[in-house]
């Protein structure tokens, strides 16, 4: 069940952890809360200050296989700076480091074809595949909407066109 390190900065705010980071357990999606939380040594995730660099992922039950701990904070901006005062280094720090973490969030996952994803044309969203032990043995086909998707091998119903000899 963990604890499982998160080996890089978190900035997300308040407590809702669950739109920081994803959890995939053998190529499942896990959801946050129900099958895993998100602790810090000390303190509260409310008041820890930012970033936090410590955070570890505990699952709700037993399990074993590959456990994928990817960041996903959406962009946001919840606070903004005071007018008529100079700004602090930190602040600003804490700020661009809030617009790269995104950046580099999505950079992995696009750069990261062989392990995770099918990648479609630039606005097109694909649905994961199911997990290897569903696809196995099975052939990757795509259905009506053009989305990804496995069938059972079988005799095709369709006709074939062409010449009549096999030569």
């Amino acid at each position: 069940t963990g604890p499982f390190l998160v080996n890089f900065a978190l900035l997300g705010d308040s407590t809702d952890y669950g739109a920081w980071l994803e959890v995939w357990l053998n190529g499942t999606r896990l959801t946050a809360v129900t099958d895993w939380q998100l602790t810090i040594p000390s303190g509260t995730l409310a008041t820890a200050c930012r970033p936090i660099t410590n955070a570890s992922i505990t699952l709700t039950a037993a399990a074993t296989g590959t456990l994928q701990i990817v960041g996903a904070r959406r962009p946001r901006r919840t606070t903004q700076f005071a007018e008529n005062r100079g700004v602090a280094a930190r602040d600003l720090n804490q700020v661009i480091t809030g617009i790269v973490a995104p950046a580099r969030e999505t950079w992995d996952k696009i750069n990261d074809v062989p392990g995770r994803a099918i990648i479609g044309l630039p606005g097109e969203t694909m649905p994961p595949l199911p997990a290897a032990a569903t696809r196995a043995s099975k052939f990757l086909i795509f259905d009506g909407s053009g989305n990804p998707t496995v069938t059972s091998p079988g005799l095709g119903t369709g006709s074939v066109l062409g010449p009549a000899t096999t030569s």
